[in-house]
């Protein structure tokens, strides 16, 4: 039997608080903020994000589904550079372009990556083995 827990005041308990902040630090990651910035509105080092992350479950997946949502937003602030390129800006937003087109991929590469094709050469032996019932 657990002791009950005394009353705060009103105020939340750290464990509360911690959820609150690390939610809204995966809001904004999965907005496409970066974890650093995210963090430092909170005052808290990124280093102790990955930390909460890496501890809990509940928490590590919450993060994990923040990382596959940045993907989107990554993608679409891509979209969003190249649309407003000119020709006075096109050499720095390429390299916008190619780094958020390079995070989105890694975050999900089976929507963002590049088509990976696979080429055999040489002989190839192919075992069949018939059953019957």
């Amino acid at each position: 039997m657990t002791k009950p827990r005394k009353s705060t005041g009103g105020q939340p308990t750290p464990a509360a608080e911690k959820l609150r902040i690390f939610t809204a630090i995966c809001d904004a990651v999965a907005h496409g903020v970066l974890v650093r910035e995210a963090a430092k509105e909170y005052g808290i080092n990124p280093a102790t994000v990955w930390k909460w992350a890496a501890e809990d479950d509940v928490l590590g997946k919450l993060y994990a589904h923040a990382k596959h949502q940045a993907a989107d937003a990554l993608a679409e602030e891509a979209i969003r550079i190249a649309l407003e390129t000119t020709n006075e800006t096109y050499s720095a937003d390429r390299l916008k372009v190619d780094t958020l087109k390079w995070a989105a991929a890694k975050r999900r590469p089976k929507e963002y990556g590049e088509r990976q094709a696979v080429e055999t050469s040489g002989e190839q032996t192919l075992n069949v083995v018939i059953r019957s019932e």
